[in-house]
């Protein structure tokens, strides 16, 4: 079992009763990161391995939906964690049984959340509606949120392209040099763009800096486009001190 879903599970009911109904958590044992494996070269579907900067381990997706999502989280710095497969839910709503596997287990800003990633087509199914409306309403008994998004708002987001962006240049680490003169270049200027010519060596990538630096939290993104040349990157409200 992982960090993440060692917090999880400590100190949590993993059970939730009302009425008739009932909701059941397993998590997985004997050491292993996931409730069940999704990445093999068998299956009919794409699947395949995500090589997370944030979790520093590849994790295992069974769409491209999910693979989105995964990109979402490890460029979000609000997510300070994520794991794929983390539990197994087996539920009993007005008397039907059930068994689900969330597909994501995220924490952002201290809060756990809980969440599946389907197509619309999949969402708009009667029995998955109703699920994701009684785990949404009762899951917070058992101190996670639950969510469901569709493969249609990940793909169509600007927000995706730009974290694709940050990732490509944010994975290498940068030097301490360069976060200085970074630090130093905001003392008197209020954003720096995306290809700013600050850098007097050759070797350093300022598209690496600021992207490392967005991926730590210290600068963020400023507008609403794709980045590009004249991207602005301000620092983050209260968060210069991540820049040191």
């Amino acid at each position: 079992m992982n960090d993440l879903l060692s917090l999880a599970v400590q100190g949590k009911p993993l059970e939730f009763h009302y009425k008739n109904n009932y909701i059941k958590l397993f998590f997985p044992e004997n050491g292993k990161v996931r409730m069940r494996k999704v990445s093999t070269r068998s299956r009919a579907r794409p699947t395949g391995e995500y090589p997370s900067w944030k979790m520093g381990r590849m994790l295992q997706w069974e769409s491209h939906n999910e693979l989105n999502a995964f990109v979402l989280l490890d460029a979000n710095p609000d997510v300070q964690a994520f794991s794929e497969q983390p539990m197994r839910i087996e539920y009993k709503i007005d008397g039907v049984l059930g068994k689900h596997f969330p597909d994501i287990l995220f924490l952002e800003n201290g809060t756990l959340h809980v969440c599946e990633v389907k197509p619309k087509r999949g969402a708009d199914k009667e029995e998955v509606r109703i699920r994701t409306e009684f785990f949404t309403k009762y899951l917070p008994k058992l101190g996670y949120s639950y969510s469901l998004v569709t493969g249609e708002e990940l793909s169509g987001q600007l927000q995706l392209l730009n974290a694709r962006t940050i990732l490509k240049f944010g994975r290498i680490q940068i030097d301490n040099v360069s976060r200085e003169i970074i630090r130093v270049y905001f003392l008197t200027n209020d954003s720096i763009s995306w290809l700013e010519d600050i850098h007097t060596n050759p070797d350093v990538d300022i598209r690496c800096v600021l992207s490392r630096l967005t991926l730590e939290g210290g600068l963020v993104l400023d507008g609403s486009e794709r980045i590009g040349r004249e991207s602005l990157f301000r620092v983050k409200t209260n968060e210069t001190k991540r820049m040191n």
